[in-house]
């Protein structure tokens, strides 16, 4: 490999910038493609340009002089020091004894709420018995004060952004994930039931998700906001995480790009208005990467335990939280000489007493269920074919950040923007050409089964929008690692103090140009591209009409009436989110006027909104209220997708 390296080296250059425009030409090409299959050719193309990329990258002399961050990797010792010794082995004593009784719990199938005190007593004496007299700086550096700025600054641009529109009606309803919202608040209500079970929601995600979100409604009010809410502090915890894990693997300049384009990803702007808690996955994976990389690169034992409780938290996430134990695993065994293996056990203590509890209560179920949701063990008559499905897979899910032909989940369009799919594309190259160097290896390591996973072994034949979330993080840090690289050739950090000044503020200024573009290309796509072409539920027009519409913003909202195909489900689960506590308009069923028990809409009403207009029971009553009210009018209320509309009916009108 040396003598290859050696041979290429003079045309490194040369070979990136063909891999460059290779990737350019065919990512393009993938934006600009309007609907079916992605191109074979533009897909082979793509690839090609990926893999000229990375040899270059290979090749590149001085790619391989820089310093690996990871390189000075240094474990803490096996032994724990002798000082404190009473108190670690009281930590010991309480933590095993505590895990013990919960064990003991977990195997005679007890489910109360409070066992999840004793899980916290355990997880806190075993936290102890790290412990030691913490070393704090006598002052915080200018780079540390740089370093938290930024990351408040993404992480209030990021919740301002998400929270100031939870309550349009645009977001009141997908259709599925008011199951989410059903069991967050039977627990704000009425307490914890069975902390450490599968099953949850739909009997598909663990219970503690729910008791998450719960948190957020037991604290506030029981109402749509605080619900959704949960799910943009979900998405706000993993941008220090990732700044973090960018810091550790490739400095400041990684760290910066990379937590700004998950921040700005309309991706992720999408499932924090969705209500499902998928993004609690997405702040659990990172968070146990960067505690990982943290607790190596400091060798402490307190950081290895936390990490290993993330990972093993991870199991009370939905199913893509599980990943990061593999990936920590395989990148660990690649970094670790095998003599040192004994130093992580801190990370062990911590991945399985996190994870005992439901082990212990679901057994065998763990894995089933697990397994149920790939192609192999998913119902064939959705999933297919297996080798069918995978090869489709391959092709639908890997152009999908780049070209995604289907909308769903408040997505359409590629799942990057433009500037960081590209980044994306090349920093998968980048990491490939170095992955000898451990900060290269780790996010490819990452993606690579995460993208195995939940991409190829996805059991649906459309692209996985509400799995393939979970490989943005990986992308994204390869993408950063780039971007830092490309930095530093523009722009390298001068050795005097004036110089980085002036530097600094190039640097600054560039960052903030691209970031502002990259920022600008997801709100255009989140807000204004994507509500063209999804298509908006009836449940959710109904409740612009009743906000928004003058005859039906004027009157008391009891006063108002909504008539539906089904009432009793998804509208009134949507009517007592949005107004806990308060009368709600009245609802009326097809059903019941086609067989006459529904009663009749007296009092001249000018507030009733046919959900499905054109139904023959919707029609009925349509012309009944016609003949009573013949001065009345009927207006439409439609969504942004063509074809899609409600119709009101003010008796009052003129």
């Amino acid at each position: 490999m040396a003598g290859v390296r050696s041979a290429l080296a003079p045309f490194s250059n040369w070979i990136m910038l063909g891999g460059a425009l290779l990737t350019f030409g065919a990512h393009v090409s993938l934006i600009r493609h309007s609907e079916g299959d992605a191109p074979p050719l533009t897909l082979t193309l793509l690839a090609l340009g990926i893999g000229v990329f990375a040899l270059g990258a290979f090749a590149s002399a001085s790619a391989q002089r820089i310093a690996d961050p990871l390189s000075g990797v240094r474990l803490p010792s096996a032994f724990l020091p002798m000082r404190s010794a009473p108190l670690r082995v009281a930590a010991a004593l309480i933590g095993g004894i505590a895990l013990a009784l919960l064990s003991a719990r977990m195997l005679a199938g007890e489910t109360a709420g409070w066992n999840l005190l004793l899980w916290f007593a355990a997880l806190g004496a075993f936290l102890a018995l790290f412990a030691s007299r913490p070393c704090m700086p006598r002052r915080i550096s200018r780079g540390r004060w740089l370093d938290i700025l930024i990351v408040l600054a993404l992480t209030a641009l990021f919740i301002g952004f998400n929270a100031r529109d939870l309550d349009r009606w645009y977001y009141s309803a997908l259709g599925d994930e008011y199951g989410f919202y059903t069991l967050a608040r039977t627990i704000a209500q009425e307490g914890i039931q069975r902390p450490f079970s599968q099953e949850g929601v739909y009997n598909h995600y663990p219970y503690m998700a729910s008791i998450y979100q719960s948190i957020f409604m037991g604290l506030f009010e029981t109402s749509n906001f605080w619900w959704r809410f949960s799910c943009v502090f979900s998405g706000a915890l993993a941008i220090p995480g990732m700044y973090i894990a960018g810091y550790m693997l490739g400095g400041r300049r990684a760290a910066i790009a990379a937590a700004a384009m998950l921040a700005f990803s309309h991706y992720i702007f999408a499932f924090a208005h969705a209500g499902y808690e998928h993004l609690g996955a997405l702040a659990v994976t990172v968070w146990a990467v960067a505690l990982l990389l943290l607790g190596m690169r400091r060798g402490s034992r307190m950081l290895l335990y936390a990490a290993g409780v993330a990972l093993g938290y991870g199991l009370y996430t939905q199913y893509s939280g599980r990943i990061a134990g593999p990936v920590a695993l395989l990148f660990v065994l690649t970094v670790v000489q095998p003599r040192d293996w004994r130093s992580l056990w801190p990370l062990a203590l911590g991945i399985a007493a996190a994870a005992l509890p439901t082990f212990l209560l679901e057994r065998e179920d763990l894995f089933t269920r697990m397994f149920g949701q790939v192609v192999g063990g998913y119902d064939t008559d959705i999933s297919g074919a297996v080798g069918e499905r995978i090869i489709s897979n391959i092709v639908n899910n890997g152009a999908a950040f780049s070209y995604n032909p289907v909308s769903h989940t408040y997505v359409a369009g590629a799942l990057l923007d433009p500037i960081s799919g590209y980044l994306a594309a090349l920093g998968i190259g980048f990491a490939i050409g170095r992955i000898g160097a451990p900060s290269a290896r780790l996010p490819l390591i990452w993606f690579a089964l995460t993208f195995a996973i939940l991409g190829i072994l996805n059991p649906h034949s459309s692209v996985a929008i509400t799995r393939m979330y979970s490989v943005l993080p990986p992308l994204l840090l390869m993408g950063g690692l780039l971007a830092a690289r490309l930095l530093d050739g523009l722009l390298p950090l001068g050795k005097e103090a004036a110089t980085n000044r002036a530097q600094l503020l190039r640097t600054a200024g560039v960052m903030a140009l691209v970031g502002t573009a990259v920022l600008a290309l997801n709100i255009r796509q989140f807000a204004f591209e994507t509500p063209k072409v999804y298509h908006t539920t009836q449940e959710a027009l109904a409740m612009g009409a009743l906000q928004t519409h003058p005859a039906c913003v004027g009157g008391r909202l009891e006063d108002a009436v909504m008539v539906a195909e089904n009432t009793e489900s998804l509208l009134q689960l949507v009517l007592e989110a949005r107004y806990p506590n308060r009368a709600l308009p009245r609802r009326v069923e097809h059903r019941h006027i086609l067989d006459g028990t529904a009663a009749p809409i007296d009092d001249a009403p000018s507030c009733i909104i046919y959900l499905h207009p054109d139904q023959d029971a919707a029609l009925a009553l349509k012309a009944d209220m016609e003949r009573r009210y013949p001065s009345g009018e009927y207006a439409a209320f439609s969504g942004y997708f063509d074809g899609t509309e409600v119709q009101i009916f003010d008796a009052n009108a003129r």
